[in-house]
């Protein structure tokens, strides 16, 4: 597997865990605050959940960060002006 096809793999990975978390708080935090929380309530509860998967934020953009860079430098070493 050449260093392209390993960079879209992550990228891809990437993607589908970031869509997953998206569509978790969407389809199942909201409309549990919602059936559940008192109205005055739901920021807070919102804020103490979200503090639980706060660990995965600087993880997870440090992956990103570097999935570009790599990408980046893929595609770099791919063009013919680069090659040397």
């Amino acid at each position: 597997m050449d260093d392209f096809a390993i960079a879209r793999v992550v990228h891809v990975i990437a993607i589908i865990a970031w869509i997953g978390g998206v569509a978790f708080v969407t389809l199942v935090i909201m409309p549990m605050l919602t059936a559940s929380e008192w109205p005055n309530s739901r920021l807070a509860r919102f804020a103490q959940i979200e503090g639980g998967f706060a660990w995965a934020g600087p993880r997870l953009g440090t992956a990103g960060r570097s999935e570009r860079v790599l990408d980046g430098l893929v595609r770099r070493s791919l063009e013919p002006v680069f090659r040397g």
